[in-house]
């Protein structure tokens, strides 16, 4: 789901390939740049096979406006919020994120960068 994820976000013109997992995007990388972490599975209560994936989309820009990053967010919603996405899994498998909120700007010191968080999730079914 992960890959899909990332196939799907590299398809923002102003990322140009620039979409990484988790700790993983080089040292001095150009930017605007993403990051798609996973999150936990959680159940769903009122479906007892059911349960929810969680995953975020962290973008990253040059510390010279956030305008930039907004208007990414509204690239990565445009790219995930109701799009069904196919693994590459055998069987082929299905899912449809759900867009659920924007975190507030946020200046990741440590790299000298400004940041804006994506949450998302999408339905599953428990075996």
């Amino acid at each position: 789901m992960r890959k899909a994820i990332i196939v799907q976000l590299k398809t923002i013109t102003e990322f140009n390939d620039r979409v990484y997992q988790p700790y993983l995007a080089p040292e001095n990388c150009n930017k605007p740049y993403c990051v798609v972490k996973m999150g936990e599975e959680s159940p769903v209560p009122e479906n007892f096979k059911g349960s929810q994936q969680h995953f975020e989309v962290y973008i990253y820009n040059s510390p010279s406006s956030f305008i930039t990053l907004d208007l990414l967010v509204l690239q990565v919603k445009q790219k995930l919020d109701k799009i069904t996405l196919t693994t590459d899994e055998s069987p082929i498998r299905y899912f449809r994120p759900e867009f659920e909120r924007v975190l507030a700007d946020w200046k990741d010191d440590e790299r000298n960068l400004l940041m804006k968080t994506i949450y998302f999730n999408y339905s599953m079914a428990r075996h």
